[in-house]
């Protein structure tokens, strides 16, 4: 402490020829806290939102709602738990359930300033994503089926009877409903909040 007060503070940057302290506290106002934990390692991949609105990683699908179907996003693989992120605006569209994301979700509200009901309601759809997940898992495990599927890789020549277009209609439909489900929502959420 000495030293730093004595020689570190009152020394002159050579570069931009002022004193330490002085710069220092100028710049003390915009300084932020560091975060609670420590830089996690991940791996980012790119992958393609298929039409069941999951992606694909290390032959597991994890919900991507509310991307939008054939979209890339941006998946982040970290040691336990993954996040999948908009590829334009990095802004997290899933995460792996409450315990996992509430502390993310809290630093993202509070970077962006984002109602209480809106965050609430994104960490509340990490934990039905997560349980949608863990059953389109279980259903495959259980279905014994060599390997995963979309309807666009599915091979519709073993019977050609197969009601092709409706199936894609019908899917297309599903998602449909789902995406206006949750955008609908979203402005109850926010206009709730915005009333307070």
């Amino acid at each position: 402490m000495h030293w730093e007060q004595n020689w570190a503070a009152k020394r002159i940057h050579g570069s931009t020829r002022r004193q330490v302290e002085a710069m220092f506290q100028e710049e003390k106002p915009h300084l932020r806290p560091l975060p609670a934990t420590g830089f996690r390692y991940f791996t980012e991949v790119v992958r393609t939102v298929w039409d069941d609105t999951t992606v694909s990683v290390d032959r597991s699908n994890y919900a991507a709602r509310p991307a939008a179907i054939g979209s890339l996003v941006c998946v982040r693989i970290y040691d336990t738990t993954i996040e999948i992120r908009d590829r334009r605006t990095q802004l997290l569209l899933r995460l792996s359930g409450i315990h996992d994301t509430l502390q993310t979700r809290v630093l993202q509200a509070q970077g962006t300033q984002q109602p209480f009901l809106e965050t609430f309601a994104l960490i509340l759809q990490d934990e039905l994503d997560r349980r949608q997940s863990r059953l389109i898992e279980r259903r495959y495990q259980q279905s014994c089926l060599e390997e995963k599927l979309t309807l666009v890789e599915f091979d519709w020549s073993f019977n050609p009877k197969l009601p092709r277009q409706a199936c894609f209609q019908l899917h297309m439909l599903k998602s449909r409903r789902q995406h206006h489900e949750h955008h609908d929502s979203r402005p109850a959420y926010a206009s709730l909040s915005s009333a307070r």
